[in-house]
């Protein structure tokens, strides 16, 4: 992996790596690159300078080298904190996805610990605060408001940027992104965060995106470590839900910490529940505005409200009392809800969990989970599932409804919310 020299591009800056020697895969080999706004270079580790630190750039190929097998050189400067990181993690994933397999790491010039922060610690704009990987999306926004608001405790980091990509929920190719980028930053700035625009052809030479897009948002992230001494990444499942390896999710509270190098922390944030992200987040009328979840609609600037996604979020916050469906571009129907068909079993697992809660809060009557409980019902019934994950979560689910069901048959009704 040969590291180019930073260019300038109009107002933006190019920092860019040339790959090659994949044997299988042509398209994995060639330039992958990050424009970054020109106005941030004091902020990046790579600069075209002697002291340079090509973390990042680790961290951007490690994924396609597991793919490929053998060995992987970075040639450039890269810290000897990452590079035993990074051998520990392939050896965790390896073991989660047995296609990949661990590989060698090498560099031109390792650098310690005590020579990467010399490299860094004399750049008067190191302030040490974190910078949070952002989309928009539900999770990312929670975490922003949490580390805002104070509400991780002795956990809390100072957020002083967020990082949009472009080319990673969006494509290239997709004028989408000028949109979705006004609708994050108005929540940005509602919170006194600043939102940094990045446009990257990563995702294009990786393999698949579910398992490797943590890597991907890692090295984005460390670019700006002259600045920030953390990275933030947030969870998209929570703790309870052990089904993210039957999902290809690479990204997990064990192995994303593993990316991180002496200067750059890599952080995953508190992976809670989607309901208890929606509940915490219920009196932010800002964010209920300009959240954006869609990745199925045609205009990937605004939610479309009839696709799987859309459809599980606004039940989410309806069964969390949320009834700001402004985002939206169509309502919460029954015949919306009927018309969706979710298979993966993680998805399966949010589905259940949010008719659990809308149960709890006495709302079993109302349309849209009738409607909901008859896609579940569905769901679980009609799919051949043998010994897999899958027909534990019938199980699973069968056994909770009926304790549920049992629960509120005993309770006294709780009022009705108005339809």
């Amino acid at each position: 992996m040969e590291v180019l020299r930073p260019e300038v591009l109009g107002d933006a800056l190019r920092i860019a790596g040339r790959i090659s020697g994949h044997p299988r895969l042509l398209r994995r080999n060639g330039l992958f690159y990050f424009d970054v706004p020109e106005k941030t270079v004091e902020w990046l580790a790579v600069r075209g300078r002697s002291d340079d630190i090509h973390d990042a750039f680790l961290r951007a190929t490690i994924w396609s080298a597991m793919e490929a097998g053998g060995e992987l050189t970075v040639h450039g400067r890269v810290s000897t904190r990452l590079l035993a990181n990074l051998e520990r993690y392939q050896e965790i994933v390896c073991r989660w996805w047995p296609t990949y397999r661990p590989v060698r790491l090498r560099a031109d010039e390792e650098v310690g610990d005590e020579a990467a922060a010399a490299a860094v610690a004399g750049d008067p704009g190191r302030t040490g605060s974190a910078v949070l990987a952002y989309s928009g999306g539900l999770d990312s926004t929670e975490s922003l408001v949490a580390h805002t608001e104070g509400w991780r405790g002795r956990n809390t980091l100072k957020i002083d940027a967020c990082v949009f990509v472009h080319g990673f929920d969006i494509p290239l190719h997709d004028d989408a992104f000028q949109g979705a980028y006004r609708r994050a930053r108005a929540i940005t700035d509602h919170y006194s965060t600043g939102l940094v625009a990045v446009r990257s052809n990563l995702k294009y030479v990786l393999p698949l995106w579910e398992t490797t897009y943590s890597a991907a948002l890692a090295a984005v992230l460390s670019l700006f470590e002259r600045r920030f001494g953390v990275g933030v990444l947030t969870a998209a499942n929570g703790y309870d839900n052990m089904l993210w390896v039957e999902s290809d999710n690479g990204s997990t509270p064990w192995s994303d910490p593993l990316f991180s190098s002496g200067t750059f922390g890599v952080v995953p944030d508190l992976a809670v529940s989607r309901v208890e992200k929606v509940a915490r987040l219920a009196g932010h009328a800002v964010v209920w505005q300009n959240v954006r979840v869609c990745w199925q609609g045609d205009d990937l600037s605004t939610n479309c409200g009839r696709c799987e996604k859309c459809v599980r979020q606004m039940l989410c916050m309806r069964a969390c009392g949320v009834e700001d469906f402004s985002a939206f571009r169509a309502p919460l129907t029954p015949s919306a809800v009927l018309a969706v068909k979710p298979s993966m079993p993680v998805v399966l697992w949010g589905w259940q969990r949010y008719y659990e809660h809308a149960l709890r809060r006495g709302l079993g009557d109302d349309g849209v989970f009738v409607a909901m409980r008859q896609v579940l019902d569905n769901a679980v019934d009609h799919r051949q599932t043998g010994g897999s994950a899958l027909g534990s979560l019938r199980t699973l689910w069968r056994r909770r409804l009926r304790r549920l069901v049992g629960l509120r048959s005993r309770r006294p009704p709780l009022p009705q919310p108005t339809k």
